[in-house]
């Protein structure tokens, strides 16, 4: 009894999530899934767009992550400048990369390029 809960991909399709503009997935592979014939990939991705999420930002890999915490903090301080979710990600990417030229000699790109921008295509197309 740790306290810690498990919750299923499918239980939040239960829950209310029609104020969420950003959901951010700073878990290994949160974008990766099984690819299902006439469906695509079936991944937290997609449970978030099906909740009408309108911008999630997931993972595509495996991550470190104090350098995951990194990106994710220098992209949260450039959404608050205004800047939309796609150029704050490439922003805190660029960040990430010209501290581990510093820090490291060479930015390897399993550091920064773990995170990627989706956009909800139903909001796209339905809320024009």
């Amino acid at each position: 009894p740790s306290g810690k809960k498990k919750i299923y991909s499918r239980q939040l399709l239960d829950l209310d999530f029609s104020k969420t503009s950003l959901a951010i997935l700073n878990a290994c592979e949160t974008s990766s899934g099984k690819v299902v014939p006439g469906e695509g990939i079936l991944n937290l991705v997609r449970i978030f767009s099906l909740s009408h999420v309108p911008v999630v930002v997931a993972s595509l890999s495996k991550n470190d992550d104090r350098r995951s915490a990194e990106i994710i903090d220098h992209f949260i301080k450039a959404l608050s400048t205004g800047k939309d979710p796609a150029h704050a990600l490439h922003t805190s990417k660029k960040n990430l990369i010209v501290k581990l030229k510093h820090d490291d000699g060479y930015p390897l790109p399993y550091f920064w390029s773990v995170f990627e921008v989706y956009k909800n295509v139903w909001n796209i197309n339905h809320n024009n």
